[in-house]
């Protein structure tokens, strides 16, 4: 073979080359995210899994959720709100509090019933796979009520929303309850 076969075999070659990486940019996978950064209104920060794809869970959907909300009495009066992902694939819990409302007896919010977040907690979102469930803890005054202490409402349900969505309502475990002095505490999100 000359230096001129040679040469032109390596100029096409080179161009062949050439258009097909063109032609394959299109089909280039896009660049792995950066730890700690957002994407989408999601965080692709790590978490405690460890095998989960950062990024790669979509935001938790109520309809994809069992919720829970129970009571117990230790010192304050407590409530553990409780979710469980119910659907088949992960998902992110956006939100770093829970956005609940305490319902009346005609599924309207509770008058006068002030909801405060708590500490926030471990930093980062809770990536949630089927079957795994977060929870968040609810405090308010002991039972104060009665002619010197503060009002009491009454609650049949709490709201529970998801990403501004449509809120599911969810009875307690035990039934109706008082809750006492105006105001409840809620915690961050936390794996359960």
């Amino acid at each position: 073979m000359n230096l001129r076969t040679i040469g032109t075999t390596l100029t096409a070659a080179a161009a062949l080359a050439l258009s097909l990486s063109a032609c394959g940019s299109a089909q280039q996978t896009p660049p792995a995210p950066q730890l700690g950064s957002a994407q989408g209104g999601t965080y692709a920060g790590s978490n405690s899994q460890g095998d989960e794809s950062p990024g790669d869970e979509g935001p938790c959907e109520i309809d994809n959720m069992k919720p829970s909300f129970e009571l117990s009495s230790t010192g304050h009066v407590n409530a553990h709100l409780k979710v469980t992902n119910a659907g088949e694939a992960s998902c992110t819990l956006t939100d770093d509090f829970p956005d609940m409302t305490f319902m009346d007896r005609d599924g309207n919010p509770s008058d006068g019933l002030q909801i405060n977040h708590g500490e926030p907690g471990t930093g980062g979102p809770v990536i949630l796979k089927p079957g795994q469930s977060a929870a968040a803890n609810v405090e308010w005054p002991a039972d104060e009520g009665g002619p010197d202490g503060p009002a009491c409402n009454r609650v049949w349900a709490v709201s529970l929303k998801m990403n501004n969505g449509e809120p599911k309502t969810i009875e307690p475990s035990d039934g109706v309850f008082d809750l006492c002095g105006g105001e409840a505490t809620i915690s961050s999100w936390q794996e359960a």
